[in-house]
């Protein structure tokens, strides 16, 4: 007996030349002595090779990390006819087009969320070391790369410009005696100026006549102050509230919040040392793992907060990293100060330890060469 049809759904895809003839109207103008054409649809009017086609040229190269001489190879394998030039060319000159979809990118970005999280790694360019920079949250992640990784690169990425600006006022002489402690002298040449908006060059300008080519770090810290002071007030692009970064200087002052971040693609930072250590004895082996168990064990619950967040969760982090970072297989720190009785326990181990009893060497034992440096 027959009954109902079902369906089958398979996936396939066909890969063929689709080659458009069109017909524009033409005319000459003896005046001028010059030929007028009707303009092309959208997509078609830049060269022999349509939209589709350069699209997947590009696909090839950035996600299948395809070679030019392969991609040609598997285009002429469908009749598609095409010279390694015009690859190149593909490749090579639609940088401009997304210019303005990548900085349409950072803008949303930027306003997606009141923080932004960065990081750099090193680069090669043309053999030399470049760094390369990502600003990322949730939402999008967009990388740059740049010559350097100082305050002043920082900020050219915040801000998504290559045309870094300044201002002098007393907000940027604040912040000078404030953080980098300026001799008075140069306060004083700094009040001179008053409000003033400076670019690169008129800045680097007036610097020159100030320094000529000495006291780098203090003509450092004017360039860095005016620019962090000129960022915090600009419109062009979101103002962000917190940098979550791994702490290092570049990042600070740029932001009125700074969070310290545990990389999600990999260890936390802290971890990465305790897993260097190779222990002798068996003794320190088994404690180092067994610490390691509960750190990485916290690392998950992190993980789990930040995806959904709750109160509950929230009360179990705060209690387990004291019982991950404080505990010792059972023993309480004797330094710690987030140990119930902490102050006590601290006074008594002092004592042990300047006793130079079988108790200090049993504590020593369980506590590790921190508290031995301690007495």
């Amino acid at each position: 007996m027959r009954v109902e049809n079902e369906s089958v759904i398979v996936q396939d895809i066909q890969i063929h030349p689709h080659n458009i003839r069109f017909e524009r109207q033409v005319y000459y103008s003896a005046a001028q002595n010059k030929y007028f054409r009707g303009p092309l649809p959208g997509g078609y009017d830049q060269g022999d090779f349509g939209a589709d086609l350069r699209a997947l040229i590009l696909s090839l190269k950035y996600c299948g990390n395809m070679s030019e001489p392969k991609i040609r190879e598997f285009l002429e394998n469908f009749d598609v006819q095409i010279s390694a030039g015009s690859i190149s060319n593909t490749l090579t000159k639609t940088a401009d087009a997304f210019a303005g979809e990548f900085d349409a990118i950072v803008q949303a970005g930027l306003a997606s969320t009141r923080y932004q999280q960065t990081d750099d790694t090193s680069a090669r360019v043309d053999g030399q070391f470049w760094h390369t920079h990502i600003l990322c949250n949730p939402f999008y992640a967009a990388y740059f790369t740049r010559p350097h990784k100082d305050r002043l690169t920082v900020l050219e990425i915040l801000q998504n410009t290559d045309n870094l600006q300044f201002e002098f006022g007393k907000e940027t002489l604040e912040l000078l005696q404030a953080e980098f402690h300026i001799p008075n002298k140069w306060q004083g040449k700094l009040e001179e100026v008053g409000n003033t908006p400076f670019d690169r060059e008129s800045l680097a300008t007036l610097l020159d006549g100030w320094f000529d080519d000495g006291n780098q770090q203090l003509r450092t810290a004017i360039e860095q102050a005016s620019a962090i002071v000129y960022s915090r007030h600009q419109t062009f692009v979101p103002v962000i509230e917190t940098i979550v970064c791994d702490g290092a200087g570049q990042f600070k002052l740029l932001t009125k919040k700074l969070a310290l971040c545990c990389p999600v693609s990999g260890k936390v930072d802290a971890g990465r040392h305790y897993e260097k250590l190779s222990p002798i004895a068996s003794r320190h082996k088994n404690r180092l793992d067994s610490f390691l168990e509960r750190y990485w064990d916290y690392y998950q619950s992190l993980q789990r907060y930040r995806d959904g967040p709750t109160n509950e969760l929230a009360k179990k982090v705060t209690k387990g990293i004291r019982r991950t970072l404080f505990d010792t297989d059972g023993l309480r720190c004797a330094r710690c100060a987030h140990c119930e009785n902490g102050g006590e326990e601290r006074r008594t181990a002092n004592r042990t330890f300047r006793s130079g009893s079988s108790a200090a060497q049993q504590h020593r034992g369980a506590s590790g060469p921190r508290e031995r440096a301690s007495s």
